[in-house]
Formats: structure tokens, C-alpha cells, sequence
């Protein structure tokens, strides 16, 4: 399940192709095999919720969602061509009309074209073309959303390189580290130093990067040998916050950025790139893609805190947080006694 933050659209839309024009631009992706869920309230405050069809905490995950974001309107859409599925949506309709929310509308999905599941299953509506909305599409891409062809291809994004790429990364890493062992055995508080300076001068000028050419992200000229230190420096915290940092300015800028630096830099250092891209992910309000990410960072290594802690957020359905406000010290913190 994923449960994507709340965004706000500055205009009406229409039931049913304006929500099954804007699912996509929320989710990332075309859904499939997905009940989708969108909520709003009257204001134009809109929240979307994913679920793969024989989720057992379906139900309960979305009433949750909506009452915690008080959105009291719903729009649910199954995107699967069984019967089966329809009849899935039906229940759970039912089951969100039965804890105090408006279903506005229910369809079923498949290839384009969708068919209404409101009144009884002898009056259901025929299948017909979903007609694209423009004025929501508009607003979409004007909030710098895109639509990729199915989740897999999402994902591909997000997937470690192989072939060449990876043994040229791994060939990279091994010298890099090799010349910090040697500078740690000389002098390890001037090498930690050193390598934490290098390291905020490559996220200065990524991030000076994104400010004059924001619609750039990928074409920062990062070789294999800035992407293997980078790795190595995201091991010290004080270079991992400030990453953080400046994604949390600017989300949407650097989700790209660490998503690519994710994908090429060696295993052993993924779990730090791969979970600042979630973060980003996060964010933007993309939690599906954040759990994407998340899962490299995982699978790279299980334990990793930093990870742990922001999946535990994500599939429970949370904002994003500020990395500045958690940042920022408490009075036990600055407290001398």
C-alpha cells in the first residue's frame, strides 16, 4: 500500500476523467492491478491512496488516511478487468460509506476505457473511452509531475546499474577507499576533515547546479570517481544531514539527482543515496516511489537506521517530515547540566 501526501489543485475536477486524468500524475505511473483510491475535501485538497487488490489492511488503511487528513470525499477506481475486481471496489465502497465518507464516484478501470460500478450489478455502465482532462494534465505538468508507463518502468529508475557501468563503479569505489585508508593511517582526523570538505564542495555544486538549471538534474557531470566518493563521505553523518538538507529545499529537484547517484554508486554504499532519494520521493508525495527506493536501501543493508525509520513512516501512511525542524536542536540538547 502507499498513502501519498496531500497536494492542492487550484481547479474543479470532473468526475470521472478529471480523477482518472489526475491518478496517474499523483502515482507516477499507470496503475494496474491496483485499487486506487483518491480522497479530497472541498477545498481542493486532494490526498491518493494505492493498494494491490488482495491487501488485507485495504479497508482500515484508507478510513485511516481519511480521517487523519480529514478528507471526507472519495473517489475509488479498480484497475483490473475481473469481475472479481469489481466486486472487490463495491465492498470496499461500501465499507467507506459505513464509517461516515461520501463515495463520489466508483469505476473500473482497464486499457484506457473504464465503465461505472454505481447502482447494482445489472446497471452497471458500458465500458467507454476515458477522455483526457487538459486543464488537469495542465496543472500537472505546470506542478512538474510526469506519468511513466507501469510501475516496473518506475522502478527501473530506481534499479542499480549492471554490466560495464557496474564494474566500472566498483573499480572506482575500490580506489577511492584505497586512497582514504592510506590517508586515515596517516592522519585520520585531517583525512575525515579533508574527504567531509570535498564532499560539501560536490553537494554545493550540485546544488548551484539545480538552481540555475533546474530542469537539468541528470546533467551534472558526476564521474565514476565523484559518485564512488560521494558514497564513501555519505557515511558521515554530518555530510548525510547536509544532503538532506538541501533535498528538503528542493525535493523535486533532487529526486532525479538521487535516484541517479543511487543506481550507480557500489552496494555496500547504497543504502544512504538510496534513502535520501526516498526522501525526496517522499516529499513530493510520491510514497509508492519512495518504497521503491527504500527497498534498495534495505536490500543493501537490512539494519540501516536511517531507512528503517523512514519506511516505517511511509507504509504507515505519514507526512513527510522537515529535515530542518528535526535538525534543529532541543533544550536537552543545548541544556550544559
Amino acid at each position: 500500500m502507499a498513502d501519498h501526501d496531500r497536494v492542492t489543485l487550484p481547479l474543479a475536477v470532473a468526475i470521472p476523467d478529471g480523477m482518472l486524468t489526475l491518478i496517474p500524475y499523483l502515482t507516477g505511473y499507470h496503475p494496474s492491478g491496483r485499487l486506487v483510491a483518491l480522497l479530497a475535501d472541498e477545498h481542493g485538497d486532494w490526498a491518493i491512496a494505492t493498494y494491490e487488490l488482495d491487501d488485507p489492511q485495504l479497508l482500515p488503511h484508507l478510513i485511516g488516511c481519511a480521517h487523519r487528513r480529514q478528507l471526507p470525499l472519495a473517489f475509488l477506481a479498480s484497475y483490473s478487468p475481473l469481475d472479481a475486481a469489481a466486486d472487490h471496489a463495491r465492498a470496499v465502497s461500501a465499507g467507506v460509506r459505513a464509517e461516515g465518507l461520501t463515495v463520489v464516484g466508483q469505476v473500473q478501470v482497464n486499457r484506457g476505457h473504464y465503465r461505472s460500478l454505481d447502482g447494482v450489478r445489472d446497471v452497471w455502465g458500458d465500458w467507454q473511452r476515458a477522455e483526457l482532462d487538459a486543464l488537469v494534465a495542465a496543472e500537472m505538468v505546470i506542478q512538474g509531475r510526469a506519468v511513466l508507463a507501469d510501475r516496473e518502468q518506475l522502478a527501473a529508475q530506481y534499479a542499480p546499474v549492471t554490466g560495464p557501468a557496474r564494474d566500472r563503479m566498483s573499480a572506482a569505489t575500490a580506489i577511492a577507499q584505497r586512497f582514504w585508508d592510506q590517508q586515515h593511517r596517516h592522519d585520520q582526523a585531517t583525512a575525515r576533515r579533508a574527504l567531509r570538505a570535498i564532499s560539501l564542495r560536490y553537494l554545493d555544486e550540485i546544488d548551484d547546479h539545480l538552481r540555475s538549471e533546474p530542469t537539468h538534474g541528470l546533467d551534472l557531470g558526476l564521474d565514476d570517481m565523484d559518485v564512488a566518493l560521494l558514497g564513501i563521505a555519505l557515511r558521515d553523518e554530518t555530510v548525510l544531514n547536509a544532503a538532506l538538507l538541501r533535498a528538503d529545499r528542493d525535493p523535486r529537484g533532487y529526486q532525479q539527482v538521487w535516484a541517479e547517484i543511487a543506481r550507480r554508486v557500489d552496494h555496500a554504499d547504497r543504502p544512504a543515496p538510496a534513502t535520501i532519494a526516498a526522501f525526496t520521493c517522499w516529499c513530493c508525495g510520491n510514497a509508492d516511489t519512495a518504497a521503491i527506493a527504500l527497498h534498495h536501501a534495505l536490500t543493501a543493508d537490512p539494519t540501516y537506521p536511517l531507512a528503517r525509520l523512514l519506511h516505517a513512516g511511509v507504509t504507515a501512511g505519514l507526512p513527510a517530515p522537515s529535515w530542518a525542524y528535526l535538525m534543529r536542536p532541543t533544550a536537552a540538547d543545548t541544556d550544559p547540566h
